[in-house]
């Protein structure tokens, strides 16, 4: 992954300040964007007119709905949507839904963001984002690095978006699906999405008595399990991985968050170490401590090296 300038972080704010500052437009306006053109029958709502009644409008707060039929052996997920357009979220929403998977919607990339940060977890998510590729490159970024890498992405993409595209599907999302769309498509590609994520995340970690689970960001101690935060699993899972070796600040943000940052961000990674020391030290054991290392970072000591 390409390391990020100070110079690439001040374009990436001003990109999201810019994302925003359209989502509060639109509002204060009343517009939303421009309807696309109309799509056959089964396909994404061209218009609001095309889409029917809808439910109520988003506020980009939580939108818990019902699950909807689901065939035998396809397990419930939490999938986020988040879309601008209200026929358009309903749209995707519905669509995954019957699917047969439990939908929260978002309609401003604020909230979503602020939901993110705040811990929520979720199996999958589903983004249209506004503006050109490089506003969409930048805030798929922000949002991969707040739901953690662990966590899959869908890109709900325009094909004006895609002209110049500067490989944003393959670096940050794991697939896209050009919209409009039929509603099968949509299904099919949440469908591969989540089973090639499942299948790869089937690997459990074990370092002596401690086993982690990626599926479900778990950290296990002889079988009593601990659901960690997504950035605070990676975190952890680094660490271990890397025992009894000693490791920058910057090291440890590049790793994890996956560029070196400003200054500034290092004090993110002091505040994740003291709350996985807090949680070492809850565990009771002795065979694993985490020491600083001042004016450098930190080393995690293990009594017992890896097993896998």
């Amino acid at each position: 992954m390409r390391a990020v300038t100070p110079l690439g972080h001040a374009v990436f704010s001003l990109a999201l300040r810019g994302a925003w500052k359209r989502e509060d437009d639109a509002d204060a306006m009343a517009s939303a964007r421009k309807p696309r053109a109309e799509a056959p029958p089964g396909r994404g709502p061209a218009s609001p007119a095309a889409a029917g009644p809808a439910p109520a409008p988003s506020t980009g707060s939580l939108e818990v709905a019902a699950h909807g039929g689901r065939g035998p052996g396809v397990a419930v997920r939490r999938i986020a949507v988040l879309e601008h357009s209200d026929p358009d979220r309903h749209f995707v929403a519905s669509a995954v839904r019957e699917a047969g998977h439990e939908v929260i919607e978002f309609s401003l990339l604020r909230k979503f963001a602020q939901v993110l940060s705040a811990g929520e977890q979720f199996d999958l998510l589903l983004l249209a984002l506004d503006g050109s590729p490089d506003v969409v490159w930048s805030a798929a970024k922000f949002l991969r690095r707040l739901a953690g890498e662990s966590t899959p992405l869908l890109l709900l993409m325009r094909p004006e978006q895609l002209l110049g595209n500067k490989v944003v599907t393959s670096e940050l999302a794991d697939d896209f699906v050009l919209m409009p769309c039929e509603d099968c498509e949509l299904v099919v590609r949440v469908f591969r999405v989540l089973a090639s994520r499942a299948e790869a995340a089937k690997e459990v970690f074990c370092f002596g008595r401690f086993e982690f689970d990626p599926v479900g960001c778990t950290v296990s101690i002889d079988g009593h399990g601990t659901r960690l935060q997504p950035r605070q699993f990676e975190l952890a899972l680094f660490l271990f991985r890397h025992a009894n070796r000693a490791y920058s600040r910057e090291e440890i943000f590049r790793a994890v968050w996956g560029d070196a940052g400003p200054l500034g961000q290092t004090r993110t990674v002091d505040v994740h170490m003291t709350r996985l020391r807090k949680l070492l030290k809850m565990t009771g054991t002795k065979d694993v401590s985490l020491v600083s290392i001042r004016g450098f970072g930190y080393r995690l000591f293990m009594n017992t090296y890896p097993s896998a």
